[in-house]
Formats: structure tokens, C-alpha cells, sequence
């Protein structure tokens, strides 16, 4: 029996995958970057940390880790992502809905806490969620199993009767390293792997479908 739904958040509760990816694009063609854009997709569902480490080491020597991380950071806030905007239709009926019917939540994402605390706020969901765990709450990130071990833990619930809303391989098998159930969101965009998760799911709502199926 499912009792809690530990969930991602991003590219599961809004498509920030492809906002973030649109201004790492824009910060690497800045800097001096020409590889292939399919070259930065390893950034996806990883820490802030092994993003920079990622995006240092393709461009080889033109800028320092540092340097990077000072660019991106005025870049990042002059161009901020609306997170009300790019909310997947249906995430707020589909998590109220959880939340009324006594199932435990958690918000589990390798952004940075504030970061995932403004989005959940802008997306009108924060209050649905018991706990929110992010890149500061561990200290091995996606794919260890850590987060989402920590998040059953804060919510007082068995791995067993966890599941897990994910989307990105790392998530998948951070997930299935912690003993749970793991429901993907299929996503096409990147055409990311997720033949490890135990379920798809179309939307939120197809997910809630699911968990409902194993009462």
C-alpha cells in the first residue's frame, strides 16, 4: 500500500528541464561553447555541483569552475524562470488531490532549496507538500538513494510504502536504490531512459491513477 509520493520536481512537476536547458545553452554559447547541445543534456537531474563540473569540462580550459558559476549566476537572475507559466497541466488538482486524501508528500529535487521553494510557491503547491528536500538536505546527491531515504525518513514512512515521481534516469534509480515504488513521467524531449522505472505515467493525474490502483 502506498502511503507517501516523493516527487521531483523538475521536468515531473513543471517543465523547468527545458527552461533550465534553454539558458545552459545560452550561458555555454556565451562562453565560447560550439560542441552539440545533445552534449549538455548529462546536466539534467543533476546537483547545481556536478552541473558546473559538467559544463566546466566542456569548455576545456576557457573559463575557470568559478568563473563559470559567477556568470551563470547574473545570468540566471536576469533571466528568471516563471514557474507558474511552465506548471504541467493538471499538477495542482492532481497533488491537492493526494494531499486531501491523507497521502504524505514530498518534494525531492537536486535544485537548490531556495530555488525549489520559490518554484512550489509560484506553482500554488508548496502547501501541499509535508517535506521539501534539496541539494542542501544530503550530501550524496541523485543517483545515490540518499534524498529520498531522507524524505521517507522525515515523513515517517517504510521505503515500501513510498513511491517515487520522477523523470530523469538518476532520479529512476536514486528511487529504486531506496527500496520504492518509482512512477516516471514520460518525457520525450530528450529521449532520456527510463526503461528502469516500474511505471510510466502520461501527467500527474495518470500518476495518481496508479497509486490509487494500489490501495
Amino acid at each position: 500500500m502506498i502511503r507517501a509520493v516523493l516527487s521531483d520536481m523538475d521536468g515531473v512537476l513543471c517543465d523547468s528541464e527545458r527552461a533550465y536547458m534553454k539558458q545552459t545553452i545560452a550561458i555555454m554559447r556565451q562562453l565560447g561553447y560550439h560542441g552539440p547541445d545533445t552534449a549538455l543534456h548529462a546536466v539534467i537531474g543533476t546537483s547545481m555541483r556536478e552541473t558546473y563540473r559538467i559544463m566546466t569540462e566542456l569548455l576545456e580550459g576557457k573559463v575557470t569552475e568559478s568563473e563559470l558559476r559567477q556568470f551563470a549566476d547574473a545570468y540566471y537572475l536576469a533571466h528568471p524562470v516563471n514557474y507558474r507559466k511552465i506548471r504541467f497541466p493538471g499538477v495542482k488538482e492532481a497533488f491537492e488531490a493526494l494531499h486531501h486524501s491523507g497521502i504524505r508528500l514530498a518534494c525531492c529535487s537536486s535544485s537548490p532549496k531556495s530555488s525549489v521553494d520559490r518554484a512550489l510557491r509560484e506553482m500554488e503547491i508548496r502547501d501541499f507538500f509535508d517535506q521539501v528536500i534539496s541539494a542542501e538536505d544530503v550530501v550524496h546527491p541523485k543517483p545515490d538513494p540518499e534524498m529520498y531515504l531522507k524524505a521517507a525518513e522525515a515523513l515517517g514512512m517504510p521505503p515500501e510504502e513510498c513511491a517515487v515521481y520522477e523523470d530523469s534516469p538518476v532520479g529512476i534509480e536514486a528511487g529504486k536504490r531506496a527500496g520504492m515504488r518509482v512512477i516516471a513521467r514520460r518525457e520525450t524531449g530528450f529521449r532520456m531512459d527510463q526503461s528502469q522505472a516500474d511505471e510510466l505515467a502520461e501527467d500527474a493525474w495518470q500518476m495518481v491513477e496508479i497509486i490509487r490502483r494500489e490501495d
